[in-house]
């Protein structure tokens, strides 16, 4: 039962950091994109 709370709270973890770097290259990426058209 540990060993599931435990599996589950990685889980979560890791997909909210996988979140938070998807959100920051996109933010990386338009801020190109405008330098680039400008």
């Amino acid at each position: 039962m540990v060993d599931l709370i435990i599996g589950w709270t990685v889980f979560v973890l890791l997909w909210a950091l996988g979140l938070l770097v998807l959100v920051d290259v996109g933010r990386w990426l338009v801020l190109r994109l405008q330098a680039r058209r400008n």
